[in-house]
């Protein structure tokens, strides 16, 4: 019976973040489609009110996911530790502001 990697975790937590940071990343573009939809938000004011809070919560846990990647990729690169997962997961999660930095 073979031991695991004393990494494993770390590889575990990022490939967590990475999902995690892809399923914020995709709830903030959904919600922010979702606002104007004729089926959805087009139609009743509670429901398009409820998606843009929820856009700007997806925003703000998308910040945190980003700023928590890239310092965890950091301390994970200087501590000899795989860092490129979570390096991965900060670019899902920085999709939502390159959207409205080019969008606005």
């Amino acid at each position: 019976m073979t031991r695991p990697a004393p990494h494993a975790p770390a590889s575990r937590a990022g490939r967590f973040l990475v999902v995690l940071s892809s399923l914020m990343a995709a709830a903030f573009f959904v919600s922010r489609w979702a606002i104007n939809a004729p089926g959805l938000g087009g139609h009743d004011a509670g429901l398009a009110l409820g998606l843009s809070f929820g856009s700007v919560l997806c925003l703000y846990a998308c910040g945190v996911l980003c700023v928590l990647a890239v310092f965890a990729s950091a301390f994970a690169a200087l501590g000899r530790r795989p860092w490129r997962a979570f390096a991965w997961a900060a670019l899902p999660a920085a999709l939502p502001f390159l959207f409205l930095a080019i969008v606005g």
